[in-house]
């Protein structure tokens, strides 16, 4: 039997900026790994973290809803890339932490407009109102020697490409020296 990691290879990184940067958590795209992780990771923090979760496929929507839904773990329906870019641009509040997951299958959803592409769009707003924004996927597909990618992600004064196995991840940040906060520090950012 083979097995195939491609489904959590952001765990590692996921996990030490949950622990380590403080703030609200925003998913974008549940997934049967990370859903479950954040919502764990942030079920005893003081004060209590909120996560905000946006997913366009009904079907995962509707079983991470039903399975974590809290008054501290919201889920919203995103009908289409518009709707979470109007989301991002009119979010309330400042989040510690996002993941950006969508289209994990690495389809292209034409009901939704949801693409590999769309977590370009999504991290260029996640900038401005996130701390840490975390990549999944971020060697797949269109982000392949992809010109316009490559100085966007250079356009984030810190980055870190975190690959053990299968796909990488990628933690940019404007705030946070990722590399040395999230693996040099042991004890994090002190506030």
């Amino acid at each position: 039997m083979e097995m195939t990691y491609d489904f959590s290879t952001h765990i590692v990184p996921l996990t030490l900026a949950i622990s380590q940067v403080k703030g609200d958590v925003l998913e974008l795209g549940t997934g049967s790994v990370s859903t479950p992780l954040l919502h764990g990771l942030c079920m005893f923090t003081k004060p209590q973290r909120k996560i905000v979760t946006l997913e366009e496929n009904p079907s995962w929507l509707g079983m991470m809803q039903k399975d974590f839904e809290c008054p501290w773990h919201s889920f919203r329906h995103a009908l289409c890339m518009e709707s979470v870019l109007e989301f991002l641009e009119s979010a309330e509040w400042k989040f510690g932490v996002a993941l950006i997951d969508q289209c994990f299958d690495g389809s292209s959803s034409p009901e939704t407009g949801m693409t590999y592409g769309s977590r370009k769009r999504c991290a260029k707003v996640c900038a401005r109102i996130c701390d840490v924004i975390v990549i999944h996927d971020s060697d797949y597909w269109d982000f392949k020697d992809d010109e316009d990618w490559n100085s966007f992600v250079e356009s984030f004064k810190y980055q870190w490409k975190f690959k053990l196995t299968g796909p990488e991840t990628l933690v940019l940040s404007n705030v946070f020296d990722v590399k040395a906060v999230l693996v040099d520090s042991p004890q994090g950012v002190l506030s």
